[in-house]
């Protein structure tokens, strides 16, 4: 219950924002995204130690949106007890991207005429499922959102919150 109100009162704080401002541009191209949050409270009332409950999930990546409403890209994500990325960096074994944006997998993107819109993508490291209510500026630049359970009752699933920033070509002078 929590969630979903966290969710609808995030989204329509969202929606007051961008509520006036007409929407002249789809959503195309690279968007580096940053996803905060947590896994709900899972502790059994007799568990004690020092892990932080709930736990903290975090990731970096980034997105390839195409006009047709298609999702690609790559994710470095952390459960708070695991780090998952597409490759490793030498011999530091520390997480990297690859750059081959194969790692997001069965993404699908909507937006309407209203700013408001669904993200949903899978990340093949973590096996991780994410959809997000999302709202997009006017000129599909930014776009900002929650997590919403894929399943209603999802009591497991994390409660993040993402940020996507479009990214801008590289001119050789």
């Amino acid at each position: 219950m929590n969630k979903v109100f966290c969710s609808i009162f995030a989204v329509s704080a969202l929606m007051v924002s961008t509520a006036a401002t007409a929407h002249s541009a789809p959503m195309s191209g690279n968007y580096a995204i940053e996803m905060r949050g947590y896994t709900p409270d899972q502790m059994p009332a007799s568990a004690t130690g020092l892990a932080p409950f709930p736990a903290p999930e975090a990731a970096i990546g980034v997105l390839n949106l195409n006009k047709s409403g298609t999702v690609t890209g790559e994710l470095i994500y952390s459960t708070g007890t695991s780090v998952t990325a597409p490759t490793t960096c030498g011999d530091t074994g520390a997480p990297c991207f690859n750059g081959s944006s194969s790692t997001i997998t069965g993404g699908t993107f909507t937006v309407g005429a209203n700013g408001l819109g669904t993200l949903a993508f899978t990340d093949t490291n973590s096996g991780r499922s994410f959809i997000f209510a999302v709202v997009v500026d006017a000129k599909g630049r930014e776009f900002r959102g929650t997590s919403t359970p894929a399943v209603a009752d999802e009591a497991t699933a994390p409660i993040l919150a993402i940020v996507g920033e479009k990214q801008g070509h590289i001119r050789a002078s």
